[in-house]
């Protein structure tokens, strides 16, 4: 399999009210997850807030950062606008595990570049929404190198 790189570039949707944190604990200890998974301020708790700017690969091996491969892989096809066109290789958590989450972040995006590694010379711009069955993907944007241009291009332009 060829390995991906995913770099987060945003995330949003991923407040909710202080009442959430006795839920969102008893989450974390029912998946066995970081306490890190989300941050408190004084009027809201800000869930994965440390994933943006994460740079990541599957070649990585099982680091810390497999938790969050495992978390983006579970796609949601019936839900989804598109196929991303590749695979991070994991199979994802269980449906009952996207169902939790969504519960407590209902309106979940995460917005990121994929590039397979040693095909081509091109990545791919994603919107993940959360599912109560995994991710929908609502973008998967194929950019590619054009020698002319000197420029990355939309595939399907």
């Amino acid at each position: 399999m060829a390995e991906v790189q995913i770099v987060i570039n945003d995330i949003e949707g991923n407040t909710c009210d202080l009442e959430l944190e006795p839920k969102i604990k008893t989450f974390l200890t029912e998946w066995d997850l970081e306490s890190d998974f989300y941050q408190k301020d004084d009027t809201q708790l800000v869930v994965l807030k440390d994933l943006s700017g994460k740079d990541l690969s599957t070649g990585d091996g099982h680091d810390d950062g497999f938790w969050i491969l495992n978390l983006l892989s579970k796609i949601n096809l019936e839900q989804s606008d598109e196929s991303p066109g590749f695979s991070l290789g994991e199979t994802g958590f269980s449906n009952e595990f996207y169902k939790q989450l969504h519960q407590i972040v209902p309106d979940l995006y995460i917005y990121f570049n994929a590039t397979v590694l040693g095909y081509g010379d091109g990545y791919t711009v994603c919107t993940y929404s959360l599912s109560p069955g995994g991710w929908s993907v609502k973008q998967a944007t194929l950019y590619a190198w054009d020698e002319d241009m000197e420029e990355y291009v939309r595939e399907d332009d």
